[in-house]
């Protein structure tokens, strides 16, 4: 008989899909250790094939019996409120919160924080029954995202990707493809069009130079991030997986949730930080970014660190630790 494994996270146009995401190759690493996985989204459609929409904050009765029947239960949410993880941990005390944010101090469970360098800053008052994951050697990438290469550094930078997630939440993209076709007229675009986008529109940029790519799926983003010489970014989930192709970046945080994430990659010089989505000089930092960027050598040391950070392999030690604490490695 399978171990049985609930997974519960949110994902939306709005939102994003970061969370669903990582939820999404933990639960693929589960199914390789035997185990039934149900992925409960708290969304307003399907994304993905398999998983549940419903409105699992409520917690009713069938999402509470779902949980007490369960062997592993894991929580990646932004949005539930104190109330919500009290009622959870009444049913499953050995839960797994996702908490890249740091946004509660939990008195029992299991703590996963992969934002780099967690392990040195964060949850540092920590508690006797609860057990902490930090840092990101237990960063958890999708399946696609294996074997690590070192990354062919180019002498000059010819092709970038633009990349601001599932569904574009600052609508960045246009903007951005719009002045790097106008002022960076030496460069090939790869913009990645997600599925939440809040427009599918992209007509105007019927040029040469651009590469539109809509609904990439792992396999895809994995391929184009080899292929390119730089990536033009959100702070998200993506970055780590950017650190593992070792493709140097420039990153616009979109949300406040993102801040850690970046500063940990701008610390070891994986990346160049130009702002937040809604500064007034987004566009000129830009073009200084990519100045900056123009040398191989400050490209290869840049994509050493990110390899270094992220090697592929967190979720194998991820799933190891967790069938450890749970009594059932």
């Amino acid at each position: 008989m399978k171990n049985r494994a609930i997974i519960l996270t949110e994902a939306g146009p709005q939102i994003g899909f970061g969370h669903l995401t990582r939820c999404q190759s933990i639960a693929d690493l589960l199914k390789t250790k035997n185990y039934q996985v149900k992925l409960l989204i708290d969304s307003q459609r399907s994304y993905i094939k398999d998983e549940i929409c419903i409105n699992w904050p409520l917690l009713c009765e069938t999402v509470s019996s779902l949980l007490s029947k369960a062997d592993i239960v894991i929580v990646d949410s932004f949005l539930i409120d104190d109330q919500v993880v009290e009622s959870i941990l009444n049913i499953q005390p050995m839960t797994l919160f996702i908490d890249d944010f740091v946004r509660r101090d939990y008195k029992t469970g299991i703590v996963l924080d992969w934002t780099i360098n967690a392990e040195h800053n964060f949850f540092t008052n920590q508690h006797q029954n609860v057990k902490y994951l930090l840092g990101s050697k237990y960063c958890s990438l999708r399946s696609d995202f294996n074997n690590q290469r070192s990354k062919d550094i180019q002498s000059k930078v010819k092709k970038v990707l633009i990349t601001f997630g599932g569904s574009d939440i600052r609508n960045l993209s246009k903007p951005i493809l719009r002045h790097i076709l106008k002022y960076h007229t030496n460069l090939e675009a790869n913009l990645i069009i997600g599925q939440g986008f809040p427009s599918s529109d992209f007509s105007e940029f019927n040029s040469a130079n651009v590469n539109l790519i809509y609904n990439a799926k792992a396999k895809d983003m994995k391929s184009i991030m080899e292929t390119c010489d730089l990536a033009i970014c959100g702070g998200g989930q993506t970055l780590y997986e950017l650190a593992f192709c070792g493709l140097p970046s420039i990153v616009i945080s979109l949300s406040e949730n993102q801040f850690d994430d970046i500063n940990g990659f701008k610390r070891i010089g994986f990346i160049n930080y130009i702002g937040a989505w809604d500064s007034k000089t987004i566009l000129s930092d830009l073009n200084q970014s990519l100045l900056e960027f123009s040398p191989i050598n400050r490209r290869e040391n840049a994509s050493i660190a990110g390899q270094k950070a992220v090697d592929g392999l967190g979720g194998f030690r991820l799933i190891k630790k967790i069938l450890h604490i749970i009594g059932n490695d």
